[in-house]
């Protein structure tokens, strides 16, 4: 058995995310369902999954500029979409 993860310096490494979650005057029923969607509702909007998702595994370089280049593409696409919208109408 490896040491190396209950030793309080590497844990130490390790920041965690907290998130609060407002209380609602409620059925108690319908406040863990109301808390739960919240949560998921900050969850994806600070991005908190994708980067823990990104951050996870090692990504080679080569993988990381292919990414990269993807999503500026993706990027340059919906702008250039949008444009063409508002030139149309």
């Amino acid at each position: 058995m490896h040491t190396k993860f209950l030793d309080d310096s590497y844990l130490s490494m390790f920041k965690p995310v907290e998130v609060t979650v407002n209380k609602k005057n409620k059925d108690p029923r319908d406040e863990l369902e109301d808390a739960i969607r919240d949560f998921r509702g900050i969850v994806t909007k600070e991005r908190i999954m994708s980067d823990l998702k990104t951050h996870s595994a090692y990504e080679k370089p080569s993988d990381k500029k292919r990414r990269k280049h993807r999503e500026m593409l993706r990027r340059i696409k919906k702008i250039s979409f949008g444009k063409y919208d508002e030139e149309n109408e």
